[in-house]
C-alpha cells in the first residue's frame, strides 16, 4: 500500500520538500505562504471571458482544494469480499452496465428484504459535480445562474472516474484507474474534457482513503495530446511560481503535476446488509453504492530551482566525503 510521501516524490519527500501525515491533509492556507512542508499547490481556473458570462475575466481567485459532495460511488467486488479479490469503484454507467448493474432495487446478499439495496447506474450532475473552488469567494460564476435573465450564466465541473484494485482486510487498495474531468459553460450547453487523472496507488487509514494520480492532458489514453483548444489550454494554472505556470505547457515540458483525493468511506468494509449480488453467473460480483463527501488537491512534484541547488550542494558534499576516504584508504 502506497503512502503519500512514497507517491507524490519519495526522492523529494526525504529531503523535506514535501510531506504526508495521516489522513489529513496539511492545514489550509491560499495564496500559498512558500511553506516546503505543504501538500498541495494554490490553483486558478481560467473559464474565458465571453458576452454570454457575468463574472468579469472569467479567471478564478486562487484556491487550494476542489470541493465535492454527496458524490455517487459504486463499489464492485468481483469475487465477493474475498481478501485479495479484486475491486472496481466508479461512477460511469457504462462501467457498472458492464458489470450487469442497471438501477433498481435489490435483495442483500444475505437474500433478506427488508432491507434492500437500492442502486442507480446513473449520477446526476449534483452526485459528480465540483461543488466549490475552497479559500476563495472569486470563483467566477461556478455553479451560478441568473434566473432574471432567462438563463443560466455560470459554469460547472462535473468529473467521471473508474478506480481499480484489491480488497485488503481493511479495505480497498488502488493502483489503477482514471478520472474524467468535464467544463460546461451553462449559458449555452457547451462542454468539453479539461483533465485526466491517471490514479497511481491509494492509502487507506481508518476510513480515511486517499486516492493518488498524475495530471495528464492524454484523455483517451492513447500517447496523443488531447487538449487541442484555447479552453482547455490556458483551464489549469498554478497561481504563483516561476513561469510558465498553466499545466498544459508544464505537462509539455515533461512537468509532473500530483492529484491527491481525500475521501472518507463509511464504512471502509462493506456490510452484507449494504451489498446486492450480480445474477449473471458469468460475470459474478457484489456491488453496493453509497455517497462521499471528498476535496482533491495539486501539487507540482518538480522542486524550484532553489531546492534544486541545495540538493546539488547536498550530493558535491557526499561525493567529497566519499573522495576524502578513499583517499585515507
Amino acid at each position: 500500500m502506497l503512502t503519500k510521501a512514497t507517491n507524490y516524490l519519495s526522492a523529494a519527500a526525504a529531503i523535506g520538500l514535501l510531506s504526508a501525515s495521516g489522513g489529513a491533509f496539511a492545514a489550509a492556507q491560499c495564496p500559498e505562504t512558500g511553506d516546503p512542508q505543504a501538500d498541495y499547490r494554490c490553483v486558478v481556473i481560467n473559464t474565458g471571458a465571453g458576452a454570454t458570462k457575468l463574472w468579469g475575466d472569467g479567471i478564478t481567485g486562487g484556491f487550494y482544494e476542489l470541493g465535492l459532495t454527496g458524490t455517487l460511488a459504486t463499489s464492485i467486488y468481483q469475487a465477493g469480499l474475498a481478501v485479495g479479490s479484486s475491486v472496481v469503484d466508479t461512477n460511469r454507467k457504462t462501467v457498472m452496465n458492464s458489470f450487469g448493474i442497471t438501477s433498481g432495487t435489490f435483495n442483500n446478499v444475505l437474500g433478506a428484504a427488508p432491507p434492500q439495496v437500492n442502486i442507480s447506474d446513473t449520477a446526476s450532475d449534483v452526485q459528480k459535480n465540483i461543488d466549490a473552488l475552497n479559500s476563495t469567494v472569486d470563483n467566477e460564476g461556478l455553479n451560478q445562474g441568473n434566473p432574471a435573465l432567462g438563463a443560466n450564466r455560470g459554469w460547472q465541473l462535473t468529473f467521471d472516474y473508474v478506480f481499480t484494485g484489491t480488497l485488503g482486510a481493511g479495505g480497498p487498495s488502488f493502483t489503477g484507474g482514471d478520472i474524467i474531468f468535464t467544463y460546461t459553460d451553462l449559458a449555452t450547453g457547451a462542454f468539453e474534457t479539461v483533465l485526466r487523472v491517471n490514479v497511481t496507488g491509494s492509502d487507506l487509514t481508518a476510513a480515511n482513503l486517499d486516492i493518488f494520480g498524475n495530471v495528464s492532458f492524454d484523455f483517451d489514453n492513447n500517447g496523443s495530446n488531447d487538449c487541442l483548444t484555447t479552453l482547455c489550454q490556458n483551464f489549469w494554472s498554478f497561481q504563483t511560481g516561476t513561469p510558465p505556470q498553466d499545466w498544459y505547457t508544464l505537462n509539455g515540458d515533461g512537468v509532473e503535476i500530483s492529484f491527491a483525493l481525500d475521501t472518507n468511506v463509511n464504512p471502509p468494509f462493506p456490510v452484507a446488509t449494504s451489498l446486492t449480488a450480480g445474477a449473471n453467473p458469468a460475470n459474478p460480483y457484489w456491488a453496493r453504492q453509497t455517497t462521499l463527501d471528498s476535496s482533491i488537491r495539486f501539487i507540482n512534484e518538480v522542486p524550484e530551482p532553489g531546492s534544486l541547488a541545495l540538493v546539488g550542494v547536498a550530493l558535491l558534499g557526499v561525493a567529497a566525503t566519499a573522495a576524502r576516504r578513499s583517499r585515507k584508504a
